[in-house]
């Protein structure tokens, strides 16, 4: 007999960062139900990984590279709706209630509002599609989160809308996770928590890479980013300036 099928799945790609990981599972255990499942997907690392027995896992057998490592997340787990959360994060001390409580409204995206004074947006309000999401961003001076959302950790949808060919076509960016993740959602609700639910932490040790490599990816950043806002542009018809990139995420 199957289990049945959970109402979230929290899906989480790591490699080579078992001390961050544990950090975040340690935020996530206090708030597990029935309805949750937690599933860790590791990267082919050098030291074997000890999770928990709640947690469900794979080891790839090579290093797949964290954008292929994130794209597998709709095969990977059961949920009704999926969060993908980065391991160098921790969930606040009701992330997974205010996520359920969220999902019970049946919205196409929740987005997940980091705990972080820059954002201060409107919470626990419901856009009845994407266009208004954006336009409402764009008319207070918060157009900046339109490409910032699209990191991981700040969504959670549902799995069935998940676009496997959207991802692969833009897989050379990639990021072509977040392509995957919105194909289908253009034209369906988004939920903002009710409250704050990540505390996010970029470790400096991200990209595990050299100083070289950091600078190259960074300088493309901004070509990324743009694609994706013509990305969203194309969907929903919203012109969404150049300007709400520059040099990272500024607060207005």
């Amino acid at each position: 007999m199957t289990d049945p099928q959970k109402t979230l799945s929290i899906y989480i790609p790591t490699w080579e960062r078992q001390e961050l990981l544990n950090n975040l599972l340690a935020s996530i255990e206090p708030q597990m139900t029935d309805e949750v499942e937690v599933f860790v997907s590791v990267n082919k690392s050098s030291q074997p990984y000890v999770l928990p027995d709640w947690v469900k896992y794979r080891e790839n057998l090579y290093n797949v590279g964290g954008d292929a490592n994130i794209a597998m997340c709709q095969v990977s787990t059961t949920g009704r709706y999926l969060w993908v959360i980065g391991d160098d994060e921790v969930v606040t001390e009701d992330a997974i209630s205010t996520t359920l409580a969220a999902i019970r409204t049946e919205p196409g995206l929740i987005f997940q509002v980091p705990k972080s004074d820059n954002w201060r947006i409107p919470m626990g309000v419901t856009y009845p599609n994407y266009k208004a999401f954006c336009e409402h961003l764009l008319a207070t001076r918060k157009g900046w989160i339109i490409p910032a959302h699209s990191l991981i950790s700040t969504n959670t949808f549902p799995r069935d809308a998940w676009s496997a060919d959207s991802c692969l076509s833009h897989f050379d960016t990639r990021y072509g996770f977040h392509y995957g993740m919105l194909q289908n959602l253009f034209d369906r609700p988004v939920h903002v928590v009710a409250k704050p639910t990540v505390i996010v932490g970029h470790h400096p040790s991200i990209f595990q890479t050299d100083s070289e490599a950091i600078a190259t990816h960074m300088s493309l950043y901004p070509k990324i980013v743009y694609d994706f806002l013509d990305f969203i542009t194309e969907h929903t018809g919203v012109q969404i300036p150049r300007a709400v990139f520059r040099g990272g995420f500024p607060e207005a």
